[in-house]
């Protein structure tokens, strides 16, 4: 459904994604987090579909013979979950959203336009905790098997997946620079309400995923806990800043008997 404004609402594509954010009641989001998902939309698709309700919407509000020039932004809204079965991931439900300028010649004079709303299907895009580790460990995602790829999509054969796992090139692109920038956790807090409420979710199925993936003689996770070690694996995941701010209130709490994956348990206990 297209909502009609009065004139030009939006002049770039970062106005497009603010206009469409507020619309959809989601002005917690990032605009960077809109970004990272342009790659999942099918954008011939929806300019045919667009066209047909631009068309409908003109000729019904100022008659067959309006003659009108457009600007289009398609902005994929993403909402997310996270799934724990069969096997732990973040599931992400993208909507697209047309925002178009139209300037019509309308009775010898200029009238401008704006509309925005949803179009399209909502497309599902499915990112493995597995495949999320392997970015964050750099090196390993050259281990996992590619089975598939075109100019756009990259087909992922991923441990307990049963079907191929299809990711759009430039999101994973941009997701992994991304995560140079930015820990796990600060990257889900830039999506909306949903985004905070999965933070300790991910955060802790990571955790157990990165040390599992050691491959020390004696498993990292049950070595006898470091300090050295703990906050590393806090700060992959929250950041520099973070990660020692939640070890330093929490680190009296560490008995010598714990071990490394434990010791992390106990400082996220406090609902991080």
């Amino acid at each position: 459904m297209l909502k009609v404004l009065s004139g030009q609402q939006a002049y770039s594509f970062r106005e497009a994604i603010s206009l469409a954010l507020n619309e959809a009641g989601q002005r917690d989001m990032l605009p960077e987090v809109v970004k990272l998902f342009i790659s999942v939309l099918d954008v011939e698709k929806l300019r045919a579909e667009a066209e047909k309700s631009l068309s409908n919407i003109v000729h019904s509000r100022y008659g067959n013979q309006a003659k009108w020039d457009d600007q289009w932004w398609f902005v994929p809204l993403p909402e997310l979950r996270f799934d724990s079965l069969p096997l732990a991931q973040i599931t992400f439900t993208v909507q697209a959203h047309l925002v178009s300028v139209l300037t019509m010649r309308v009775d010898g004079g200029i009238r401008r336009i704006t509309l925005v709303g949803t179009t399209g299907k909502p497309e599902k895009l499915i990112l493995p905790l597995i495949f999320l580790k392997s970015l964050l460990d750099k090196d390993s995602v050259e281990r996992l098997r590619i089975v598939g790829r075109d100019a756009v999509r990259t087909g992922w054969l991923i441990p307990g997946y049963k079907e191929t796992i299809w990711l759009p090139n430039d999101f994973v692109s941009k997701l992994d620079g991304l995560l140079l920038r930015k820990s796990v956790a600060c990257w889900l807090l830039d999506f909306d309400a949903a985004g905070d409420e999965i933070v300790p979710l991910v955060v802790g199925t990571l955790l157990g995923l990165l040390f599992a993936g050691r491959g020390d003689s004696v498993p990292v996770n049950n070595q006898a806990w470091e300090r050295e070690t703990v906050i590393q694996e806090l700060t992959r995941l929250y950041g520099s800043a973070v990660a020692q701010d939640k070890f330093q209130k929490r680190a009296h709490l560490l008995k010598a008997t714990l071990t490394n994956h434990e010791a992390v348990a106990v400082i996220l206990s406090e609902g991080a």
